[in-house]
Formats: structure tokens, C-alpha cells, sequence
């Protein structure tokens, strides 16, 4: 004899909405309660008629701003690398650097989909968490009630505008674009508290990304006549792109102008002049996100409210000259 929700409600002596819950395996509902209401199910022969089949794996989503570029592919494919080894999958959303994507995405997996945790890779927004889904922010703040993993990139660019006026360089240019406004203002920081001269050349395209970027980028400073001995950019991509047109243009790397990236790719040491950069170590900031997140996922009634900032670190090769020499 089969039986409806709000009977086996009023057996178990809880609420229509908690019945629902315990069927979906909602981790807002006790072992003891859920092993109740499935009983009372049993016994009624209705237990396949109510109950969502679950997954017998970990099912992790990343909300990513992108998959182009190589940076967050790279991420992705470390997630991908790790979650299987813990007998779990990973599914991918792109938000498409959209603030509102974002939240539509994380609603959407949570409520709908029901996975069983979320990591937010490289965004700000505050995702209210209405389903209490284990999550993590990566490379992104958390606003305080999200635990997060992050990198000093911030201490990194200092130490970048410190290193290149001690070996010698004065007038140092910033190449970025429309998506890397942080790291702008880190580098104009930088510049201030090292007292460089005020003639510095900041770029942010907003027409191109990635190589394109860059190879804009130099190309308007050359165009100004911009006596610079330095350029730092926002991403390697963007270096990589400046390189290419110094080099079209006469100059060369490190001699006449040095180059400095970030985020350290793989490409960067099989350049013609190996690149320097900074690394983020975006293998330790997968590895502390995906152990934060499994605690939560492996206890309902684990409460964390972590800020980890995993050291970013500069990688010195052969595109900076030592002036000083």
C-alpha cells in the first residue's frame, strides 16, 4: 500500500518539507531522521517512489571564468587530476567573468543539481549559500562567510618593482587589460612605495586579451615614445605578445628592455629568452581548496571559515638585465 509525503510526515512527526528533504538526501537533515522517514517508506512500500537516486561518487562542480588562455585550463586540469585520484568527478560551468553568472550557476548546481560541492574559482561575488553546499572560493575572496584560497600575488609585484630598481631599471611600464584592473592598482602601489619616478606607462586594453593584448600594448608605448627600460605585464600571454612586437621592432629582450609576467606558464622557460615571472603554485591552491572542501563534504557538521593565502613566488630566467653591472 503506497503512502503520500504528508502521511509519512505525520508518522515520523516532522514536517512535509523535511520528509522532501530527507528524500533528496539534504545534508540539513540528520542520519537518524532520514533512517526514520525511510522506514516509515518501507513499510509502506514507497520508498523507489520518493527517493532521488544518488550518485555513489563526489560530484564537484568549478565555476570558472573561462576555459581560454591556458591559465584556468590549467587549473581545471589539476581539479580534474586530484578529484578523480579521491574517487570523485568534476563538472565545469563558465561564467564568462559575469558577477550574475556566477550566481545563477552556483543556484543552479546546488538546487537543481544537487552536487555534492562547489569551488568558485577566480570571483569576488558573494554567493549567498541557500543550500548550504560545501564551498570554496579559489584565487577570490569570500566576503568572510566562505572559506577561501588565495595567492599573494600583491607581495609578489612589490617584490617585482623592488628587484627591478635595485638591479637599475628607472622607468618601468604596466601592460594589462580590461579583466586584471587588481593588478594595475597593485603594480601603481608598488611604484609608489618604492618611490619610482611618476613617469611610469600604464596600459589596460579593453579592445584585446592574451598575446594581442600585449603585442597592443608595447606597440602603443613605442608609439608615445616612451623611454622605458622595464615592462611588467598582468599575465604571460600579455608578455609573450609585448615580446613579439619589441623584438619586430628592433629592440631586444633583455638588453634594451626587460620583460617581467606572471602567473608563470609552461611556456615561459622554452621562450627564445626564457621569461621571467611569478608563479602562483596553483597546484598547492587546488590541493588546500579540494582538502577544505572534502572536510566539509565529509561531515555536515564541520564548520570552517578559512582565508589561505598560499605564497606566490618570483621566477627569475633571462629576461630581466642587471643594469647595475
Amino acid at each position: 500500500m503506497s503512502i503520500n509525503m504528508k502521511k509519512i510526515a505525520q508518522e515520523a512527526r516532522v514536517s512535509v518539507s523535511t520528509v522532501s528533504k530527507a528524500f533528496s538526501y539534504s545534508k540539513e537533515i540528520s542520519e537518524a531522521t532520514r533512517e526514520r522517514i525511510f522506514d516509515i517508506a518501507k513499510k509502506y512500500d514507497s520508498l523507489e517512489k520518493y527517493t532521488l537516486q544518488k550518485y555513489s561518487k563526489k560530484v564537484i562542480v568549478a565555476i570558472t571564468p573561462e576555459i581560454n588562455g591556458g591559465f584556468y585550463t590549467n587549473i581545471l586540469s589539476l581539479l580534474n587530476d586530484k578529484i578523480k585520484k579521491r574517487g570523485g568527478i568534476l563538472n565545469i560551468s563558465i561564467s564568462d567573468f559575469e558577477k550574475e553568472n556566477v550566481k545563477t550557476l552556483y543556484e543552479y548546481h546546488t538546487k537543481y543539481q544537487k552536487v555534492d560541492g562547489v569551488l568558485i574559482i577566480g570571483s569576488n561575488f558573494d554567493v549567498f549559500n541557500l543550500l548550504n553546499t560545501p564551498t570554496v572560493f579559489m584565487l577570490g575572496n569570500s566576503k568572510g562567510h566562505i572559506d577561501a584560497v588565495g595567492t599573494s600575488i600583491k607581495e609578489s609585484i612589490y617584490e617585482v618593482v623592488r628587484n627591478l630598481k635595485k638591479s637599475g631599471h628607472k622607468n618601468i611600464a604596466f601592460i594589462g587589460e580590461k579583466l586584471t584592473e587588481s593588478k594595475k592598482r597593485y603594480f601603481e602601489e608598488a611604484m609608489n612605495f618604492y618611490s619610482m619616478p611618476l613617469c611610469r606607462e600604464i596600459i589596460e586594453t579593453s579592445k584585446y586579451r592574451f598575446e594581442k593584448a600585449g603585442y597592443e600594448g608595447a606597440k602603443e608605448i613605442t608609439l608615445k615614445n616612451i623611454d622605458i627600460d622595464a615592462i611588467i605585464t598582468a599575465y604571460d600571454k600579455i608578455a609573450i605578445g609585448a615580446i613579439k612586437f619589441l623584438k619586430e621592432s628592433g629592440f631586444t629582450v633583455p638588453d634594451d628592455i626587460s620583460v617581467i609576467g606572471m602567473d608563470d606558464i609552461q611556456e615561459c622557460e622554452y621562450l627564445d629568452v626564457p621569461l621571467t615571472s611569478i608563479k602562483t603554485n596553483v597546484d598547492l591552491v587546488c590541493e588546500k581548496a579540494l582538502d577544505i572542501l572534502y572536510r566539509k563534504m565529509d561531515n555536515q557538521f564541520y564548520f570552517s571559515n578559512e582565508n589561505i593565502v598560499v605564497k606566490s613566488e618570483l621566477v627569475n630566467r633571462k629576461s630581466v638585465k642587471n643594469k647595475t653591472i
